[in-house]
């Protein structure tokens, strides 16, 4: 059981039960946001909003 264990988080979070059990859709629906999201949107604003508006 992955909770019993005395490896730290950084090495129990790439054992293949709590990887299954955490995934990302499961995150989200728990209000978490993605930071490789976050980050995307940071690095690479969308381009409407790099544009004028104007005709």
């Amino acid at each position: 059981m992955a909770s019993r264990s005395r490896k730290g988080q950084w090495r129990i979070c790439n054992v293949e039960i709590v990887r299954n059990a955490l995934n990302n859709a499961w995150l989200e629906s728990q209000g978490l946001h993605s930071l490789e999201q976050q980050w995307v949107n940071a690095r690479y604003p969308k381009k409407a909003l790099e544009q004028p508006t104007g005709k």
